[in-house]
């Protein structure tokens, strides 16, 4: 019989120039939680994104929607994700998941 083997991916979306990352950091937690995805961030949630720029507000909505379908597609794939880490850098934010295969 094998062993499960732990598998390990990561997520980076784009975090543009005057984003409130504590905002950005509270709506991702937002989207792990519904997702039903374990080990969440440690921030308040939030409830949407509010950036000064028009292009930069679309360029957020879009990353969330395409994050929001691939941890539905990895849910639905795998069962049980973990989120394992999410950093913050001023240009991104890095998401490390792992599923059980």
């Amino acid at each position: 019989m094998t062993e499960p083997q732990v598998r390990t991916f990561t997520h980076v979306v784009s975090c543009p120039p005057l984003t409130d990352v504590g905002e950005m950091m509270g709506v991702y937690n937002n989207l792990l939680q519904a997702c039903q995805i374990k080990g969440v961030i440690n921030v308040p949630p939030a409830a949407g994104f509010t950036h000064p720029i028009e292009e930069c507000q679309q360029q957020l909505q879009r990353d969330f929607l395409n994050t929001m379908q691939l941890l539905q597609t990895a849910v639905a794939s795998y069962g049980s994700v973990t989120l394992v880490n999410a950093r913050c850098t001023s240009a991104s934010l890095t998401f490390v998941f792992q599923y059980v295969e």
